[in-house]
């Protein structure tokens, strides 16, 4: 080999050393600056000496206490779990259904039905809140049912973009043996296609009660009196005083979503999570 291409190698392979030494510490610099906030918000949570006493010379749970047992905490907490458990399972539903119709069949105007599903992600949250505010004023339409349509449109562009990674994924030779042996088309992805892609549906669904936990915007405009759900109770902690339970609500909050985002991430692998 000649001196030129040893040269050169050699300037390669020192490029991708030093490179990927760069790449660790850029990394490692923007995880600090992600995850270090949110472990002095953990410390503060649990300190006995006010709001933004850091470091806490005493510790306490009593923060947390406040929010488990304040009436109007509990009945956000229960509002949003309620919200949560009805809105996801209708936004996978709907991403399923659109997801088949865009993988499998041609049709004329496919592209906007992937357009119409992932168009919240296209507009202004503020826009988008605004809008159906506006709509359900002049309809007459409001409380609970209305806060759980709103939170549908808020997850099913992301339910949707995962489910279609999880189908075009999927092996549909599965379907097509199963329909040689005379299953129809219902029989076959109830029987063949929903079992193979379970982990996939699983991952979607923690992901997109995830993001129906943390909806705020929408809900803040469309909510009545019996519809504050926890990111609400927080904001209006926020604006009519501030105290040390504001820490201990948002901790819970970053517990639940990094706890639903692991175990999405663990069934289903970072690639569908991440995409």
């Amino acid at each position: 080999m000649s001196k030129a291409k040893l040269d050169k190698k050699g300037y390669v392979h020192g490029l991708q050393s030093h490179g990927g030494k760069v790449i660790k510490l850029l990394a490692t610099v923007l995880l600090v600056m992600m995850w270090l906030p949110m472990v002095t918000l953990v410390i503060l949570s649990v300190s006995a000496d006010g709001l933004l006493a850091f470091p806490p010379q005493n510790l306490t749970l009593e923060w947390y206490v406040d929010v488990l047992t304040d009436p109007q905490g509990q009945k956000a907490i229960y509002n949003t779990l309620k919200i949560g458990l009805v809105a996801t399972p209708i936004s996978i539903s709907v991403a399923t259904l659109a997801v088949i119709g865009i993988d499998r069949y041609e049709f004329r105007g496919k592209p906007w039905v992937l357009l119409l599903a992932i168009a919240k992600l296209l507009v202004p949250g503020i826009v988008g809140a605004i809008a159906v505010f506006q709509a359900a004023e002049t309809v007459g339409i409001s409380g609970y049912w209305l806060v759980v349509f709103v939170h549908i449109i808020a997850t099913l562009p992301f339910s949707t973009l995962v489910m279609l990674e999880t189908f075009s994924n999927f092996d549909e030779s599965l379907e097509a043996a199963a329909m040689d042996l005379g299953a129809n088309e219902l029989t076959t992805f109830r029987s063949v296609t929903v079992p193979n892609m379970l982990t996939g549906i699983i991952a979607t669904s923690l992901l997109t009660f995830t993001f129906s936990f943390n909806e705020f915007i929408f809900t803040y405009f469309v909510r009545d009196s019996g519809s504050v759900t926890l990111p609400v109770y927080l904001w209006n902690n926020i604006v009519y005083g501030l105290d040390p339970s504001l820490n201990a609500i948002s901790v819970i909050f970053l517990g639940v979503a990094t706890s639903f985002l692991l175990l999405a991430v663990t069934i289903s692998g970072v690639r569908k999570v991440a995409i």
